[in-house]
């Protein structure tokens, strides 16, 4: 009798313990299979993390973060895929969100998450205006769950660019002006928003509301105008950079003018006994890259930077006419910037590889001036590199 009774003791002890280690071994369970499809999907084995991921949410079915880490899962599977399969795993995705919100209606990641699955969604079929409207709900509930953090706004800006011709205005307002605030922060990421915001858009209107009244931001605009052979836009985009420069950096400006024109004074003295003419040869042209080091030779310009010659004008209207050609790196030509004795006259892509005139009008009081081709976009690649060659230069009265 005595020991039956420590039987039932020790059984009944027994299942107290299991039932006590059973909360204790899910969780870390859950946690172990979870760390585990992390790592396996860094090795890109992606069967084995997709078990993992679900083992996990098995094991802990109440977890917010696993059931949002198996849709983040979802949805960089879907990137790689295309039809059926993407929608398959696009849907599974939000289905996973949506129980991670239910679980945690604060995480912004989560809402985030889930308005990028159901845009991607919304793209497979336009026809469905219901997904991108509850994407732009999600966008917004992140936002409010996480106002100033970078990640949030750069993502739901960038993400809503894509479906730029299927938003309403508001929509429209909400991506500008998340791409502006990400650029105010981290303003290398223009080098990311500006492509494919011009991809969708085609319109300067766009990329100047997203750009900051910074100097800094609009140098960022204005080179991706020239890198991208965006003739129209370039003026108004030099005409920002100019402005910004004015405002934040008056005394380098006024520094930077006064050196110009003491520059300009040089040349014009040091030239010698010869007269200036109206024309100037190929060998005539003289000058560095930007750096000082590299002299360029016969108008050669291997490096950005500017050439000189000093020319005779006459007083009144005249035409500048300058020969160029040059050699592109992706299709892209080079591209001067004309001044005479420090001011300018003109820009133009030299997009040809043969030799080209190019005509830039102008009125001045006559008498000797520094010609001056300012090279503003060298670039090189591995297998191209940019160059402009500069050739005579002309000068006959308007009308000639």
């Amino acid at each position: 009798m005595y020991n039956n009774g420590r039987h039932i003791v020790n059984f009944a002890l027994a299942a107290i313990c299991l039932l006590l280690a059973v909360p204790i071994a899910m969780p870390l369970a859950a946690e172990i299979a979870y760390n585990n499809a992390e790592r396996l999907e860094g090795r890109l084995q992606y069967a084995g993390a997709l078990a993992d991921y679900r083992n996990a949410i098995r094991a802990d079915p109440l977890s917010a973060r696993y059931r949002s880490g198996y849709g983040a899962f979802l949805l960089r599977r879907s990137a790689d895929q295309k039809g059926r399969i993407a929608i398959y795993w696009l849907e599974e995705a939000v289905r996973s969100f949506s129980y991670a919100a239910e679980l945690n209606p604060r995480s912004a990641e989560t809402e985030l998450n889930m308005a990028q699955a159901k845009m991607r969604l919304f793209l497979y079929n336009v026809r469905e205006k219901r997904l991108k409207d509850e994407a732009f709900v999600h966008f917004r509930n992140a936002l409010k769950n996480d106002p100033n953090g970078f990640n949030i706004s750069y993502s739901a800006g960038y993400s809503g660019i894509v479906a730029w011709k299927f938003l309403n205005d508001g929509e429209r307002r909400l991506v500008l002006d998340r791409l502006r605030y990400s650029i105010s922060l981290r303003p290398s990421y223009s080098r990311h928003i500006y492509p494919q915001l011009w991809r969708y858009t085609k319109d300067l209107g766009p990329l100047k509301e997203v750009t900051p009244d910074t100097l800094e931001a609009n140098e960022g605009l204005y080179y991706f105008i020239v890198d991208n052979n965006l003739k129209e836009l370039i003026p108004e985009g030099r005409a920002r950079v100019d402005l910004f420069r004015e405002r934040e950096r008056p005394e380098e400006v006024s520094a930077e003018r006064d050196a110009e024109r003491r520059r300009i004074e040089v040349i014009k003295t040091g030239r010698g006994a010869a007269p200036a003419a109206a024309s100037v040869g190929q060998e005539d042209w003289r000058g560095t890259d930007h750096s000082g080091k590299n002299p360029y030779v016969n108008g050669a310009m291997y490096w950005g930077g500017a050439v000189d010659a000093v020319i005779e004008m006459p007083p009144g209207p005249s035409v500048v006419r300058i020969k160029a050609r040059g050699s592109p790196v992706e299709k892209v030509y080079p591209y001067m910037v004309v001044k005479l004795d420090a001011e300018e006259i003109g820009e133009a892509f030299a997009e040809s590889p043969e030799w080209k005139e190019y005509s830039f009008k102008v009125r001045t009081d006559g008498g000797a001036k520094v010609l001056s081709v300012i090279f503003m976009n060298d670039l090189a690649t591995d297998a191209e590199d940019r160059n402009l060659f500069v050739g005579e230069a002309v000068i006959t009265k308007d009308g000639e």
